[in-house]
């Protein structure tokens, strides 16, 4: 007779999405909750992110002592929020939402990511949700909206031509970027460490260009 346990793997909020099926020794499968609670069997696991959840817990039977009927939650990092205009060189201001800790007690590295799909919904939940190991690791997160859109002024082009760099007054997102990042340098001396990242990705990285 094959002896099985059940571990629940948990989401944030308390919502259990699969279950590891263990059986004796490394055999076993993952099932998602909404399958088991209809009775259906669990599908066998053979990679090795499997063996090793198999070889982790299979007939360890100590290490699943439950200590709780509810999930571990973490609870949020606080943050105090700050909305800015900030001058870029051609006189447009871009709207930025500055995060720093509320519990800040050292000095820590700036993160920027500017985007075109707006950033005015974003507050100190969501940031925990979307970033959340880089919440942990602390930084002061920068959020802005790009030229021309949202809470930006000036004029919104798809992919914006390099500027003339023979030209000082010329602009694009690069200029953008640094005009930023040098503003925020200046606002958060007391409480940055003179480093700031720039986070992009797909349309993103066309605001981080040089």
């Amino acid at each position: 007779m094959i002896s099985f346990r059940q571990i629940t793997f948990w989401l944030s909020g308390g919502v259990s999405l699969f279950l590891l099926i263990v059986a004796n020794e490394s055999s076993g499968g993952l099932l998602p909750k909404a399958s088991a609670d209809k009775g259906q069997q669990p599908l066998p696991v053979q990679n090795k992110i499997g063996s090793r959840l198999f070889d982790q817990f299979a007939n360890k039977e100590q290490r699943l002592r439950r200590i709780s009927n509810r999930p571990a939650v973490e609870l949020p990092h606080p943050f105090e929020k700050r909305e800015a205009m900030i001058p870029m060189r051609d006189g447009v201001r871009l709207h930025t939402l500055i995060f720093a800790p509320s519990k800040q007690s050292v000095v820590l590295p700036l993160l920027l990511n500017r985007t075109p799909y707006g950033v005015g919904q974003t507050n100190s939940e969501s940031l925990n949700r979307r970033y959340n190991e880089l919440v942990t690791d602390g930084y002061i997160f920068a959020l802005q909206d790009i030229r021309g859109r949202y809470g930006s002024e000036g004029k919104f082009l798809m992919n914006r031509p390099l500027r003339d760099k023979n030209n000082l007054n010329s602009i694009d997102e690069s200029t953008d970027t640094y005009d930023t990042i040098d503003w925020l340098l200046w606002l958060a001396r007391s409480g940055s460490d003179n480093r700031c990242a720039s986070r992009a990705q797909g349309f993103f990285a066309t605001s981080t260009h040089d």
